[in-house]
């Protein structure tokens, strides 16, 4: 049974449709956290097979990790991406956020973040749970 509240930070319709099929994928249906292409364990994402978010019927759903996701949406190939230290470069300005260096780049918060992430940069919470004013923040490898 899915919950009642799901608690998304992220307020980007994207944000929220992933959060939903991660909700019926690990919740509802209990799908390993595995890829089912490569076998990899772990952080894995939700793929929707007929590229329709709103359905997240278990017949539609392909749990899969990053590199197997991406090969998925032929993402590599279907855009030139920017290089990761352009992308931190422009991250590390006074007030940047990975929305605003997603629409600089034409890019999505979330590819900003896969592309860190998947050339070595760290990311980590600031601030206190207490306060509930935690942000993520990237620092260089």
């Amino acid at each position: 049974m899915l919950p009642r509240e799901l608690h998304i930070k992220e307020t980007s319709r994207q944000s929220i449709y992933g959060a939903v099929a991660r909700a019926v994928a690990f919740e509802e249906l209990r799908l390993p956290h595995q890829c089912e292409m490569c076998g990899k364990k772990g952080r894995v994402e939700v793929h929707h097979l007929n590229k329709d978010r709103m359905d997240n019927s278990r017949e539609n759903l392909k749990i899969l990790c990053r590199k197997c996701h991406n090969k998925q949406h032929d993402m590599i190939k279907s855009k030139n991406l920017p290089d990761a230290k352009d992308i931190y470069a422009e991250y590390s300005k006074e007030g940047s956020t990975l929305t605003t260096v997603g629409k600089l780049f034409g890019l999505s918060p979330s590819c900003i973040a896969r592309i860190l992430e998947d050339a070595g940069f760290d990311r980590k919470k600031q601030g206190t749970s207490k306060t509930k004013n935690t942000a993520i923040k990237w620092f260089s490898p």
